[in-house]
């Protein structure tokens, strides 16, 4: 097993150094397309190319409403701001690891309790909440100007005081408002968050 492995690597190592790399080919180049990042934005990314690396933001929202009003209508807005670094790089493929900063805001549901506990009422009430993630991806190249990719790794979710509108996804984590916690390689699909860029 670890001759097939020690072989893998060396096979890799040769691609990367030998290939005229379509994924590192991204200096000064941008990107449009899908993203979803694991502390919980997804949307829109735009992407730019800077050297061996690529700045990246995500943006997406949401707004649901119900019948006269009641409750009233909910928007959530939702952002990151990323920074990946190409560690490997071949003709078709790359990995990257990278930061990104996340920012959702909106209009929630806080219930409102008394001194012994019992929920009085429910308020609505403007509610922002941050968080940051430590991003692995691995893209697929299948032409220059397009790219696959998929994303792992950890995400630090921070809870508002009131409440909530990125969750922790991890059936042993439960965020609380005004709480944090950290989510590291888990509750994700095998195929991880997928995402799609087209490049110019």
């Amino acid at each position: 097993m670890k001759k097939v492995f020690s072989r893998v690597i060396v096979v890799l190592l040769v691609l990367c150094v030998t290939s005229t790399a379509w994924s590192t080919d991204i200096d000064r180049r941008k990107g449009l397309g899908f993203a979803s990042a694991i502390g919980g934005p997804a949307g829109l990314a735009f992407s730019y190319g800077v050297g061996n690396l690529t700045l990246e933001t995500i943006v997406g929202m949401s707004r649901s409403a119900y019948p006269d009003d009641e409750p009233e209508p909910v928007t959530f807005f939702a952002g990151g701001l990323g920074v990946h670094f190409f560690l490997l790089s071949a003709q078709n493929a790359a990995m990257t690891i990278g930061a990104r900063g996340n920012l959702g805001t909106g209009t929630a549901g806080v219930e409102i309790r008394d001194a012994s506990g019992v929920r009085q009422k429910t308020e609505q009430k403007e509610v922002t909440q941050f968080g940051f993630d430590l991003p692995l991806r691995v893209y697929w190249f299948p032409t220059r100007h397009i790219s696959i990719h998929t994303e792992f790794g950890v995400a630090v979710y921070l809870g508002a005081p009131d409440a909530l509108i990125f969750r922790a996804e991890d059936g042993d984590v439960s965020l609380v408002p005004d709480g944090m916690a950290i989510v590291a390689f888990r509750n994700t699909s095998p195929f991880g968050l997928l995402g799609l860029t087209y490049w110019w």
